[in-house]
């Protein structure tokens, strides 16, 4: 099989080439059980959203003025969407521990590691891999901003190994999705195309990516990680870094250790099975922009004009309590804001966010530092 790196100048991941791990760094869209892995509604309830009103239809929802919502993605969604006026007065401080103490914080804490264990893991072929500590969920109302500008974790100084896996908890397609290049510095962007129980493994290491403004009517939630298989970590090269972020990318920091038990290993069917991408059902093409030529390789500026002040991409900080088995004691990451960080979004004053749980990379926030991370 000829992988699309083997074009003159291109290199694949370090130690990877030539092993049966290569395939994994060609973008895949693969499918897993929503009903055992519930995330979605584990974030729906932690939007407080009333029966019968779909999780992509949130921010049609009538919220009280100065109401305050303790799920802090939910927060900083609305504010980057311009909506922040509706919302009421807090700290960063404040929402940080109430979203950090709270009883969804541990669960959705617990299912994101019982899915890597078993469901992750084996899909790999591994026994262990370093996984971000700190999943990122993103709720992404309509809005004039594109959140993410284009760019690679690399740039970051994240190893050449490491693994994305994007999940849509809602339907996602056009301008509500992510777009990326099936190789590097092709630049044949594409949007991802998808629904609750899909998730997507792609090289975002390496392969440039982004988003446009969400010009839908439809929110997107999605939730996201990035994992290196252990076997790979050494052997990995970091690239120079051209982006400052804060944290160490070392496990204790950015990364935690998740290693399958021997109950694991059942032998059963893989819980992530390929779903190759297909056309877009009829019910999403609501979801696709009057126009879909959203790919013109020298059209870059014109997909990101409207793209919020300042949308620097950083990795936040990592912290917050140790996950429980992953042998490391978690330590405050300090860091410097990335340049631009001090911009507010236009019109609005942000309050604060939760260094957990950030949205899209260039949702830059004043007094979060290294609280923003590239898609």
């Amino acid at each position: 099989q000829v992988f699309l790196w083997d074009a003159p100048g291109m290199t694949g991941p370090t130690g990877a080439e030539g092993t049966p791990w290569e395939p994994l760094y060609r973008t895949e869209r693969l499918r897993y059980d929503p009903e055992k892995w519930p995330f979605s509604r584990m974030i729906r309830d932690a939007c407080e959203l009333p029966a019968g009103v779909p999780l992509g239809k949130l921010h049609t929802v009538d919220r009280p003025r100065g109401w305050n919502p303790w799920c802090a993605p939910l927060r900083l969604g609305y504010v980057v969407a311009g909506k922040g006026d509706l919302l009421g007065k807090t700290t960063k401080n404040k929402m940080k521990q109430a979203w950090r103490q709270s009883q969804f914080y541990a669960d959705l804490m617990a299912l994101f590691r019982d899915f890597v264990r078993e469901v992750v893991l084996p899909h790999l072929g591994v026994d262990s891999a370093l996984v971000q500590l700190v999943p990122t969920v993103r709720i992404v109302l309509p809005g004039e901003f594109a959140f993410t500008q284009r760019h690679r974790d690399g740039d970051y100084g994240h190893k050449d190994t490491e693994l994305n896996f994007w999940m849509p908890l809602t339907p996602v397609a056009g301008a509500n999705s992510l777009w990326i290049e099936s190789t590097p510095g092709v630049r044949d962007f594409t949007d991802f195309r998808g629904d609750d129980g899909h998730v997507f493994r792609f090289w975002g290491n390496q392969c440039e990516h982004y988003t446009v403004p969400n010009a839908t009517e439809n929110t997107r939630v999605s939730f996201d990680f990035r994992v290196i298989p252990e076997p790979l970590f050494e052997s990995g090269v970091s690239p120079e870094r051209t982006l400052r972020h804060g944290g160490e990318l070392r496990v204790g920091s950015y990364y935690m250790m998740v290693r399958r038990e021997a109950t694991d290993r059942d032998g059963g069917d893989p819980e992530l099975v390929p779903d190759p991408a297909e056309a877009v059902p009829a019910d999403w093409q609501q979801l696709l922009p009057e126009s879909t030529e959203n790919r013109a390789p020298d059209g870059e500026q014109e997909l990101l004009a409207g793209g919020a002040p300042g949308t620097e991409c950083e990795v936040p900080e990592a912290s917050g309590d140790p996950a429980p088995g992953t042998e490391q004691a978690v330590p405050e990451a300090g860091g410097d804001p990335a340049p631009g960080t001090e911009q507010a979004v236009p019109g609005q004053v942000v309050p604060g966010a939760s260094g957990d749980v950030v949205p899209d990379a260039g949702q830059v926030v004043p007094g979060a530092s290294g609280d923003v991370v590239p898609d």
